[in-house]
Parts: C-alpha cells; sequence; structure tokens
C-alpha cells in the first residue's frame, strides 16, 4: 500500500502517526499544552494509562518496552513534568529500552520569554536520552514523531524525545501518512563472514571456551540460539550482571550470573576459560569488576566481543577481535559453522552439573529457617519455591534485590527487569505495572526493600485505578539496606541517614486500594504468595526482616574511616 496525505492538525498528526508506528498505549499525565493530542488517544483507539508521578510513566513505559521489545509511549507537561521523567528516560538508556516521550512547550510566539513552566528542555533530556529535538515547524509533526520512534527502535535501542511548541497543535497541514517499512530499516544486522570464520576457529580450537550472554541476546529473542550454541560448542553460559534471562536456566550449560551478587561458580569457570564469547555485553563493571579488588577476568584468554553497538566494543575490557551484529543471528551462523562435535572442548555436561550443584549447596547452607526476624536468604528460597516458572521477576535498586541474582531460577526469556547501571531507586513498582500491561497472561512479581517502596507509592494508585495485578513483596528492615552494609563495614557502624522509621506498611498499600498482606515466617510468605498471585488487582506482601540481614558491600575499595578526632 502506497503511503497517502491527509489534512489534518497538529494534534491529529501526532495521534495517527503513533498509530500509524504500530503504538498502542500511552503512558503519563494529562497536559494542558498538548491536551489537543490526549483528547484524539480514544478515538484513535490508543489506550492511555495515567499516573500520579511522571517518573511513574517513564518507568512504566519502560517495563513494557522490554516486555514487548516495541516502542512505548510518555505523553506529559512540559516544564517539571519532562524534568520528572528525565529519571525514568536515564533508566531505559541504560537498558536500551525503546521510550518516547513527547511533551509540549509554550507557543512559539512565547518561546525564551520566561513562559510559564518553560525550560531548556532539550538540554535537559540530551544526556538522558538517545535523541531529542524540537519540531520546527507544525507541517514537520508527523515526520518528527516518525522520526522519535523509528531512532527509538533502531538498534541499538533508547528512549528519544519530542517537544512540540503549543501552537503548532492547532494549525492544519497535509500531513504524509507513511508505515513504517517505508521510512525505517528493517531486520537484524549479520555477522561479517570474515569476522565469524577467526571466531569459528578459535572457539573450535579452545578447550575451555565459554560464552557470556548479556542483555543484547535478550534483546534479540535469542536464547535459545545461544543455548544451541553452547551445546554444539559445549560450553558452559554465564549471564551478564541483571540480565539472568539472557540464558536458560533449566538447561544444564546455564551457569548463572556475572558480578555482585552473582554465581561464584561462574566467576570461576571464567577464570579458568581460555576463549570467551561475548554476546551482547557492554562488559560493565557490575560484570567485570575490575576496580572494586575484585579479580577474575582472565588476563591471556582471548575475549570476541560481539554487540550491535560498535561504541561498546572494547569501551569496558580490552578484546582480540570485535563483531557489529546481532547477537541471535551471530550465535545461530556460529552454531551453523562449527562440526557437529563442537570442538576440542573439554568442558563435560557432568562436570557443569557438579559445579553448579556445588554453588547451590553453598549458598543454600546461608540460609537459616528458624531465625526471627527473618534472613533475606530464607526468603528468597522461599519466593524461589513458590514463583511460578513463567513469572517476570521485576527488581529495584539496593540490597535486597542482590539476591534474586543467584538464587531464583530464570527458565523463560524476558523474565528479569532490572533498572541496569543508571540505579534508579524506585523503578520497581512501576516498570512492574508496565510489564502488567505487557504481560497480562503472566505473574509479575516486584521484589523491593522499604526505601524504594516508599519513594514510590503514587505507582500503587495507578495499580489500584487500572486494577492491575502485580504482586510487590516488600522486604522490610527499617533500612537503606545498602548504605547500611557500607557504614557497617567501613563506619564502625555510625549509621548516618540509614535507618528508617516507618509507618505500618500494610496498612498504607490497603489505604491506597491494594490487597495487603503482613508476614513474619517463611510458611505465611508461602500462603500470601499464592493468594496474592490469584487475586484480581495489585498485592503488596510485607515481609518482616532481619535489619542486620544484609549482603557483604559491593565495594571492596572503600576505606574505613580512621578516628582522628578531628571533629571534637
Amino acid at each position: 500500500m502506497a503511503s497517502m496525505n491527509a489534512s489534518m492538525n497538529g494534534g491529529e498528526a501526532v495521534v495517527a502517526t503513533l498509530r500509524d508506528e504500530g503504538i498502542t498505549h500511552v503512558f503519563g499525565i494529562v497536559a494542558s499544552s498538548i491536551l489537543e493530542i490526549f483528547n484524539l488517544l480514544p478515538l484513535a483507539g490508543l489506550e492511555y494509562i495515567g499516573v500520579r508521578h511522571e517518573q511513574v510513566a517513564a518507568h512504566m513505559a519502560d517495563g513494557y518496552a522490554r516486555i514487548l521489545r516495541r516502542p512505548a509511549v510518555c505523553l506529559v507537561q512540559n516544564g517539571g513534568g519532562v524534568t520528572n521523567l528525565a529519571t525514568g528516560l536515564g533508566t531505559a538508556l541504560k537498558a536500551h529500552s525503546p521510550v518516547v516521550a513527547i511533551s509540549g512547550t509554550p507557543g512559539t510566539g512565547e518561546l525564551d520569554s520566561d513562559a510559564f513552566q518553560e525550560i531548556d528542555q532539550l538540554t535537559v533530556m540530551r544526556p538522558v536520552t538517545k535523541w531529542s529535538a524540537r519540531v520546527p515547524r507544525s507541517d514537520r509533526i508527523a515526520e518528527y514523531v516518525r522520526r522519535a520512534v523509528s531512532i527509538a527502535r533502531t538498534p541499538p535501542m533508547g528512549p528519544t524525545f519530542v517537544e512540540i511548541p503549543r501552537n503548532f497543535l492547532y494549525e492544519m497541514n497535509e500531513v504524509a501518512r507513511l508505515r513504517p517499512s517505508e521510512h525505517a530499516a528493517d531486520g537484524p544486522v549479520p555477522p561479517n563472514q570474515a569476522s565469524l570464520d577467526v571466531i569459528t576457529k578459535a572457539a573450535g580450537e579452545a578447550e575451555r571456551p565459554l560464552i557470556i550472554a548479556g542483555g543484547g541476546v535478550a534483546w534479540a529473542d535469542g536464547v535459545r540460539e545461544v543455548m544451541r550454541l553452547a551445546d554444539r560448542l559445549r560450553a558452559p553460559v554465564a549471564t551478564s550482571y541483571q540480565h539472568n534471562d539472557a540464558a536458560d536456566s533449566k538447561v544444564v550449560w546455564s551457569i548463572g550470573s556475572l558480578g555482585r551478587a552473582g554465581s561464584k561458580y561462574a566467576m570461576e569457570c571464567v577464570k579458568d576459560s581460555d576463549c570467551l564469547i561475548v554476546l551482547g555485553s557492554r562488559l560493565a563493571r557490575f560484570s567485570v569488576m575490575p576496580y572494586w579488588g575484585v579479580r577474575y577476568f582472565p588476563v591471556k584468554a582471548p575475549i570476541y566481543q560481539v554487540d550491535i553497538d560498535p561504541a561498546r566494543i572494547g569501551s569496558n575490557w580490552p578484546v582480540e577481535s570485535g563483531v557489529v551484529a546481532d547477537a541471535r543471528e551471530f550465535a545461530t551462523s556460529l552454531t551453523k559453522q562449527l562440526p557437529e562435535g563442537g570442538g576440542a572442548s573439554r568442558w563435560s555436561e557432568e562436570e557443569v552439573h557438579a559445579g553448579r550443584t556445588k554453588w547451590r549447596n553453598e549458598y543454600l547452607s546461608w540460609s537459616d529457617d528458624s531465625r526471627k526476624p527473618l534472613q533475606m536468604e530464607h526468603v528468597f528460597d522461599v519466593l524461589s519455591e513458590s514463583l511460578p516458572t513463567e513469572s517476570v521477576i521485576v527488581t529495584d535498586v539496593g540490597a535486597t534485590p542482590s539476591y534474586a541474582f543467584h538464587r531464583l531460577d530464570y527458565p523463560e526469556g524476558r523474565s528479569l527487569v532490572s533498572p541496569m547501571l543508571f540505579g534508579s531507586l524506585g523503578f520497581g513498582l512501576g516498570a512492574a505495572l508496565g510489564a502488567s500491561v505487557a504481560a497480562p497472561g503472566r505473574p509479575v512479581v516486584c521484589l523491593l526493600g522499604d526505601g524504594a517502596f516508599t519513594m514510590s507509592l503514587p505507582a500503587l494508585i495507578t495499580a489500584a485505578e487500572y486494577e492491575l495485578a502485580s504482586v510487590f513483596i516488600v522486604f522490610d528492615n527499617a533500612c537503606w539496606g545498602a548504605e547500611k552494609v557500607n557504614q557497617t563495614y567501613f563506619n564502625a557502624g555510625r549509621y548516618v541517614g540509614t535507618l528508617l522509621d516507618n509507618p505500618d506498611l500494610a496498612v498504607v498499600a490497603e489505604s491506597l486500594g491494594c490487597n495487603a498482606f503482613r508476614v513474619d515466617d517463611g510458611p505465611a510468605l508461602a500462603d500470601a504468595v499464592e493468594t496474592a498471585l490469584a487475586s484480581d488487582g495489585p498485592s503488596v506482601i510485607v515481609v518482616e526482616v532481619d535489619p542486620e540481614s544484609l549482603p557483604e558491600p559491593a565495594r571492596k575499595d572503600a576505606l574505613a574511616v580512621a578516628e582522628r578526632g578531628l571533629f571534637v
């Protein structure tokens, strides 16, 4: 079907273009500067979900986009609405999540005159987006909205931002209606054959080959292809930090996550490797941990890094060679080129199974189900037995979620949503709601501490209003755990700003329209999870945990504070 032109005003151009681009959901807060867009959403069949804080809108769109691997849209007011949105877009940028944000500005006659809610929005947004722009003329609105969606979903994906002067939304123009195939590139990037041949030879000759699977595998829906490669090559698969769902934990070759709170066995295997194939990972510091006194990456083993973004190759760790390619396409091609026997690998399924089992038994031995208040390790052991395998697990930031990276399994693709390197506290609730909208048939479970939970309470109002069936498991230990750990180890137990005086969080959740439970033992937690998963609407399970049950600090380079009497 050829493109066509239609006469429409600017608001109609925005909504028509979003629909032409396949957008189905819009998150945000109704805004006077772009009210002409909001008014048309139901007529166009776009579902609008209103939030009570713009940061929640960004996190919802992010969670939605990560589950469906397609763009989601935020609509917000200019000024404070945009600055509130910026934190969520920064999170999406680090996660390569295709979130498209649209706001208004004052009319062109008022720009640069200290108008109401006017700030330099592009300066705010450029550091936290892949692309940001102002529409220069009303007849180019459709073009700029198309470009925002196209850039957001083109690998490496990421958030984009468009601002539209208010008066442009009233003006009539002839607008070109285009399908995505008429203006955007399509299809994954295949690997260069010469580079593929080099890696095929190196992998086939290695005695201890190992695969590191990162977010690029998950975004490319390449988990099955990577596990087929592992089986052909007879190589373990470790996942980069916060990307446990880049490998199938049911398959014996899957050895767990690298980095802080990851699998000790996985890091031992990496240390022993003589050839690393890195698929879709930037090898960021939380995976490699070079600065924090942890050394397990091999010094002499060649590293072959495959990434869709050429800027990421060798940016955090030196590599033998890099390949710009889609991770799934590369894994498929390498599997085809390897001989049936795989090569010289000395790994065996029996060896890997034994190593996995030894590590599992070690971390299970840390759990004590007889202690009160509950130990964090025991809570996660209960969750491991209680959560369905098809669950989407959403984590927030801090000490609490770190246990999820080695004590929970991820057998399904698109099953872990984490805040990634931006580390935005308060991410979890909004992202979980977005995941619930994207996958209404899957259980969505959010794991977060009491600090992150109380920061995010506006999201519960949206959850209740739209009857989104997420389960929020709140670890109530009355502290900012990650910071308390550092003060325990390095500040001689002087707790400055880390101890919290919480209200009854279950009562708060119930008052906001959620099903609420408060539990203090393992059986009660298991029962509450079962009830919550079967309930309509959102459920909050507040778990009373020991405030001293915290992981070791991530940092190994921090200095203990000297007692020199300087402030006496």
